[in-house]
């Protein structure tokens, strides 16, 4: 039995959603090299990207520091003494 659907049936869609969807952007074609980057908006369109390093980076040395914002930014800080 044949399906007789919406879907299935290009000729019942209206010609104008049909240009409209073969004029969509594309998403952007990605290789190896792509790999840990992440598809985002840039001005409206879709682009790669690398994520966001918005923290400071951390290592074995900052164990038992914290986190505080220090002149606006985020960075890694001892914790007050109260004095």
């Amino acid at each position: 039995m044949a399906a007789n659907t919406e879907i299935a049936r290009l000729d019942s869609v209206e010609r104008e959603k049909i240009n409209a969807i073969l004029e969509s952007q594309t998403l952007p074609s990605t290789t190896n090299s792509d790999n840990g980057k992440f598809l985002k908006v840039v001005s409206g369109k879709w682009c790669k990207g690398a994520l966001p390093t918005e923290l400071p980076e951390v290592d074995a040395e900052d164990n038992g520091k914290v986190l505080m914002v220090v002149d606006g930014e985020w960075a890694v800080a001892s914790l007050p003494t109260g004095e």
